[in-house]
């Protein structure tokens, strides 16, 4: 028989492995709440990749995102209205109109206009900004006219819907020195090449498609697949890359989207894979940062600061002789060309850390410069705070 002494032990044995079970399960119960809870931001917020960040905040509501040109991104949200994004991702106009579109003349003088409720005629959109201007774009219904070469003419002309409308002129387009896509005729198929600046051929009529230059590199195909080549015609990346359906993109810092079997990812100028082919789609980007979708997910794809950087010092096309006297020396980032002295005037173009440009004058903290980058010499001013002078002891 069991003593009196003995039950109760037991009985206090038994109490204490239940709740010691009970205690253990509660345990249990919070740290998967607590590792679902996690997954659950981590998932909505924030995905870590390998080199690179995902994050989808910010992008609630919105259903679809599309590049117009390497200069601005329109958005769509759930009610079917339209918006415009910086190419970095930030919304500089809300949701609310029914329509955007280009109004392009030849080689980038493109501009981007809305339709509107607002307004009887179209309005067009600062891309400086990212903000739609109250300035109407007055001949909504003028027709374009393209600039295609002619092998009867033996030179460029212009033609429209109704086909030939004349030559054109070096005054017509006024291009600085630089190469300069055009199609062999305006038949269906025909082939691209290159012009100059004094519209003759440069490189000749053997591209199935064409881009324009920038860094030093321009986009072109054959057989249906694309790669980038020199002002000389010599490939720099090869031809591995899908067409793309909405157009190909120029090298920025060094880095440009791609697309290879029906996935995007990132490539530098040497055609080394900065971000993986693991996503649906990626836009033309601005400072490493990238709209991009994933798993039918919109969000803002930043590649590592490192990668970034690395890339950034390798986009320099011109020579210390033929660029000028002074470099760009920031953090990695660009350093922004304005058209006058302030912070508040219009940003003229980015230029990438590291490249070369030619100082006029220097007052009150800013520089007047000049910057030759993809066939074209730009002027404005810069801050004195982020240039340096090229010295004779620096390496090539």
């Amino acid at each position: 028989m069991i003593s009196d002494k003995m039950k109760k032990i037991t009985k206090s044995d038994k109490r204490k492995m239940l709740l010691t079970a009970a205690g253990a399960l509660a345990l249990v119960v919070i740290v998967v709440i607590v590792s679902s809870i996690g997954k659950g931001l981590k998932n909505k917020q924030e995905e870590k990749l390998s080199g690179y960040g995902f994050s989808t905040a910010g992008f609630k509501g919105i259903t679809n995102v599309e590049c117009l040109n390497e200069r601005v991104a329109v958005f769509t949200d759930s009610s079917g209205k339209k918006g415009i994004m910086s190419l970095d991702g930030k919304i500089t106009q809300e949701a609310g109109n029914n329509e955007f579109y280009v109004v392009s003349d030849a080689w980038l003088s493109y501009k981007t206009a809305v339709r509107s409720d607002l307004s009887e005629y179209p309005l067009l959109v600062d891309e400086a900004t990212g903000k739609i201007s109250k300035k109407q774009y007055n001949k909504p219904d003028t027709p374009e006219k393209t600039a295609y070469w002619s092998e009867e003419s033996g030179a460029l002309c212009w033609y429209g819907p109704d086909g030939f409308i004349g030559k054109v002129s070096i005054a017509d387009v006024a291009l600085a020195p630089g190469l300069y896509p055009v199609a062999r005729s305006d038949e269906p198929g025909a082939k691209f090449g290159y012009i100059d600046e004094a519209l003759k051929i440069a490189l000749d009529f053997q591209y199935d498609r064409a881009g324009v230059f920038s860094e030093g590199l321009a986009a072109v195909s054959q057989s249906g697949h694309w790669g980038y080549i020199n002002p000389t015609g010599g490939v720099e990346v090869n031809f591995e890359y899908d067409t793309m359906g909405d157009g190909v993109y120029s090298f920025r810092n060094g880095l440009v989207p791609v697309t290879k079997n029906a996935k995007y990812g990132i490539i530098d100028r040497h055609g080394k894979v900065a971000v993986e082919f693991e996503f649906d789609k990626i836009l033309q980007g601005r400072d490493g940062k990238y709209i991009a979708n994933k798993d039918g997910k919109w969000g803002v794809l930043t590649v590592d600061e490192q990668i970034f950087a690395a890339a950034n010092t390798t986009t320099q096309p011109q020579t210390r002789e033929s660029a000028g006297n002074y470099r760009v020396s920031t953090k990695g980032g660009g350093l922004n060309l304005r058209s006058e002295p302030n912070t508040s005037s219009r940003i003229v173009t980015e230029i990438p850390n590291g490249a070369y440009l030619t100082v006029i004058n220097i007052e009150n903290g800013w520089a007047a410069v000049e910057y030759s980058a993809s066939g074209r010499t730009l002027t404005g001013y810069v801050s004195e705070n982020f240039i340096k002078p090229v010295t004779q002891e620096e390496p090539e």
